[in-house]
């Protein structure tokens, strides 16, 4: 057996089976470039918002949390189209969870910058980017919807 495990070989084996791209379902491709436009999108709002705000240490909060979920979007996107069908979902549902914890993150920050007015610009920003991964989220929750063609197959 592989590395000395008992059954890794037989584990291998089915892994490399079931890594057909065929195994992939329609929307992967789909879900993984949402996944990396709502990324994107959040890491350009938070550092446009930084630049408007020439930089300052109160401003990169949206920089820093547009910059990081871009880095964790890309990532599940990424394995949404690595291959066998279990990454996808892992991709997918990953991601998901993240967009929804930033929906929650960014409403939080919006709350409680609102008040603070050295804060102003991070707080339209994470306004914008709240409602942003709100949108996101009805998106993705849209494309996961099962296809009729692959549900007669």
């Amino acid at each position: 057996s592989a590395c000395g495990l008992p059954g890794a070989a037989e584990a291998l084996r089915a892994f490399e089976e079931s890594s057909a791209e065929d195994d992939l379902p329609s929307c992967a491709m789909p879900c993984a470039l949402a996944l990396v436009v709502h990324g994107t999108c959040l890491a350009v709002c938070g550092c446009v918002s930084a630049h408007w705000n020439e930089w300052a240490q109160a401003a990169l909060l949206p920089a820093e949390v547009g910059m990081g979920s871009m880095g964790a979007m890309v990532m599940c996107a990424c394995l949404a189209i690595a291959g066998p069908r279990f990454l996808h979902f892992v991709g997918v549902y990953v991601g998901l969870a993240v967009q929804l914890g930033l929906v929650v993150l960014c409403a939080m920050q919006f709350r409680s910058s609102y008040s603070d007015p050295e804060q102003a610009g991070s707080c339209r920003t994470f306004a914008v980017m709240s409602l942003g991964s709100a949108m996101c989220v009805l998106s993705m929750l849209s494309l996961q919807r099962e296809d009729p063609k692959e549900k007669a197959e």
